[in-house]
């Protein structure tokens, strides 16, 4: 029987190197990363050409263009858009107001139209506009004062908007006229008893 050199009579004569190697377990060995596919490693190399870049951004254009025309409609038709182009309606005043606001001023203006007589409905007579021409504003309040009858051109909005004035009809021109044609003098004074009030040119907030 061969005699080993390194053979030890006692365990404890071991080098510590040797006992701390057989005291350690063995270590699982890594394992190795799943196999991509062929096809997704195709997908993850492949190259964007320019046909398919061009035809991104197209389709990135197309899509911000309808939405910029679908708001478009939108606010023309909620802001901008009139439900009357042209309008002309005959009447006497019977109240005008001075509306100062932060940025906007405009005229709002009460007017009885020139119905006949047997005409009592208020939904009917009453007529509100704004005006927010200074000199066409002065011109309709000293036609009130004067108890003339004034011929008004509007047009009416959708929606009343602060830099239109306070009501959705704006006029933009008006004729003085004499008399009215229709409505009898007693008839008018019973209007203006009704409907007037004292014209209010104060400067409101």
């Amino acid at each position: 029987m061969a005699l080993r050199i390194d053979d030890y009579f006692d365990e404890d004569e071991r080098p510590a190197e040797e006992r701390d190697d057989e005291a350690q377990p063995a270590q699982p060995e890594a394992q190795a990363a799943p196999a991509v596919p062929e096809e997704e490693q195709y997908r993850e190399d492949f190259i964007v050409t320019n046909g398919q870049r061009r035809r991104r951004r197209w389709r990135r254009i197309i899509i911000a263009g309808t939405l910029l025309v679908v708001a478009a409609i939108v606010v023309d038709m909620l802001f901008v858009s009139k439900k009357v182009d042209k309008g002309c309606v005959r009447g006497y005043l019977v109240k005008v107001e001075l509306s100062s606001g932060l940025l906007f001023d405009s005229y709002e203006c009460t007017m009885v139209t020139d119905y006949p007589d047997r005409v009592t409905d208020a939904n009917d007579l009453i007529f509100h506009f704004s005006v927010r021409d200074q000199k066409l504003g002065e011109k309709i309040y000293k036609a009130m004062r004067g108890d003339s009858v004034l011929l008004v051109d509007y047009v009416r909005y959708s929606m009343k908007m602060p830099w239109r004035g306070n009501t959705d009809v704006y006029v933009d021109s008006a004729t003085v006229m004499k008399l009215p044609v229709l409505r009898s003098p007693e008839q008018v004074a019973l209007d203006k008893a009704t409907y007037g009030a004292k014209p209010d040119t104060t400067k409101r907030g």
